[in-house]
């Protein structure tokens, strides 16, 4: 049932269980929409605190899709999901990600192609970019430099509907 919902293979699905595949970004903030949790929650088997604070160090890298992301909020309490990202410039594939919600993109370093439903959109350090994260986008490092970025993704309010059972 959650691979028809979700649109996750079956087999992907048993090997996120089984711990054999690293979910992708956008594998997650599905899984996190459908069980109407946080990504943070995601990950944590505690009761939300109703803040969060993250020191400087305090957050673990992890690897999805080619990119390193740090979260930058530990609150399952909150819907926003904030992380620092590098892009490297040696990236592989050219796969596109959607899911639903939006994202939005703050470049601190370096300059970075944003390609957004078929359309290329060059970022510069210190530039800015919102969108419907259902559109197939990806982010591209240029000029041969890793771009590090500040991404804040936000799900769609949770849906009414139960999930099976």
């Amino acid at each position: 049932a959650l691979s028809g919902l979700s649109g996750l293979s079956k087999g992907y699905l048993s090997r996120l269980e089984s711990g054999d595949r690293q979910a992708s970004i956008a594998a997650a903030l599905t899984l996190a929409r459908l069980f109407q949790v946080s990504l943070a929650q995601l990950f944590e088997s505690e009761e939300p605190e109703p803040f969060a604070i993250v020191r400087r160090g305090g957050s673990v890298p992890m690897d999805a899709n080619g990119l390193t992301v740090w979260p930058l909020s530990t609150g399952s309490a909150f819907q926003l999901q904030p992380m620092r990202v590098v892009v490297p410039p040696n990236r592989e594939g050219n796969e596109h990600q959607s899911h639903e919600g939006e994202e939005w993109i703050y470049v601190l370093s370096g300059s970075l192609t944003l390609s957004l439903a078929d359309e290329d959109h060059v970022l510069q350090a210190g530039d800015a970019a919102h969108f419907d994260s259902c559109l197939p986008h990806r982010l591209i490092a240029r000029s041969g430099a890793k771009a590090e970025v500040l991404i804040v993704a936000a799900p769609p309010p949770a849906q009414t509907a139960p999930l099976p059972s």
